[in-house]
């Protein structure tokens, strides 16, 4: 058996010697005995940052790559991703732990999502991540949370225009009417609860 019996792209970059499939330099029948059952995950590191490098010769200098970790939250992947990219999206408490467990720091963790619960939010907030607000209502809860822990929450605000897209099949965040632009503009009492505080 050869690497061109193999039509698959993925499969074809990887070297095959006595007949079996080798990745990382070493034979899956040895990887399947070192997991201990089958079926299980494999990953080559070196693939995963020559991905990495690849997509930052696609893009312009200056460019903050995050890695989504719900793309994939295994702990040895995030782990390794947190020397190849410039911070964490996360969707879940689960996958703010996972993030929180690497050498990236709290305030290039960004927590986004429509779901997130209170004892979620109490959380995101004690770490000092940045949390993504989504609604006026959870903006509230933040800043209540702040202040019952004396930590001032850092929030990045993701603002819908004042009207809709017309032919677009995609709705996010509910329309144009969550956070939109002129509500935001209305919530300037609200938002002193994030600002930093004056010195001096």
């Amino acid at each position: 058996m050869t690497a061109g019996a193999y039509a698959h792209p993925t499969i074809s970059r990887f070297a095959i010697a006595d007949g079996m499939l080798r990745i990382g330099g070493l034979p899956v029948g040895l990887l399947a005995e070192r997991a201990g059952a089958t079926p299980f995950f494999t990953y080559e590191r070196t693939g995963l940052t020559r991905r990495v490098e690849g997509l930052r010769r696609a893009l312009p200098d200056g460019i903050h790559l995050s890695y989504a970790v719900k793309a994939n939250p295994m702990p040895a992947v995030v782990q390794h991703f947190s020397r190849q990219v410039d911070g964490f999206d996360v969707a879940s408490a689960g996958e703010m732990a996972v993030a929180l467990d690497t050498p990236i720091p709290a305030d290039r963790v960004s927590f986004a999502g429509p779901g997130k619960t209170p004892a979620e939010l109490s959380r995101a907030v004690a770490a000092r991540v940045t949390i993504s607000l989504e609604s006026e209502t959870e903006a509230l809860r933040v800043a209540a949370t702040g202040e019952w822990l004396d930590v001032r929450p850092r929030v990045a605000v993701r603002v819908n225009p004042d009207f809709q897209v017309k032919g677009s099949g995609v709705r996010l965040g509910g329309g144009s009417h969550v956070m939109s632009a002129s509500r935001v503009a209305r919530s300037a009492t609200l938002w002193r609860s994030f600002r930093p505080a004056p010195t001096g």
